[in-house]
């Protein structure tokens, strides 16, 4: 393919504006966000059981949870749990224990290798993680 200079000009420069258009989605990746679809639950108080939580925190840790869910409100491949409970999740609905529990057994395709590795008790603990990161 033969162009004369002044045509590659004009190809350098299309494919430079191509480039800074990917570049800014990437930045800002919409389609990512570390919130909660419709904000932290808002700053109420959420009542939790503090021991249930400390164990649900270890558990969260010992399988890998806080590698994809940031417990800080910081940027994660999963969506942070600072503010999550009570708000409105990314699978529609407000995230309570249900939509909780519904997650670990009936978890996402990212999330498959977790189906069927949490007990009934291990979620509530794991709920519990979640509640005290509410405020």
């Amino acid at each position: 393919m033969n162009l004369k200079p002044s045509a590659m000009k004009w190809v350098a420069i299309d494919l430079a504006v191509v480039l800074l258009i990917i570049g800014a989605v990437l930045w800002i990746n919409p389609w990512s966000s570390d919130e909660p679809a419709g904000g932290g639950g808002g700053g109420v108080a959420v009542e939790f059981d503090k021991a249930q939580a400390e164990k649900g925190k270890a558990l969260a840790g010992s399988n890998t949870c806080t590698s994809c869910h940031s417990t800080t409100g910081g940027a994660g491949a999963g969506p942070t749990w600072k503010g999550l409970y009570g708000a409105t999740g990314k699978r529609g609905g407000k995230v309570d224990e249900a939509y909780i529990k519904e997650t670990l057994t009936t978890p996402p395709a990212v999330m498959a290798q977790y189906k069927g590795k949490f007990k009934d008790a291990d979620i509530e603990q794991i709920t519990e993680y979640i509640k005290s990161l509410a405020q």
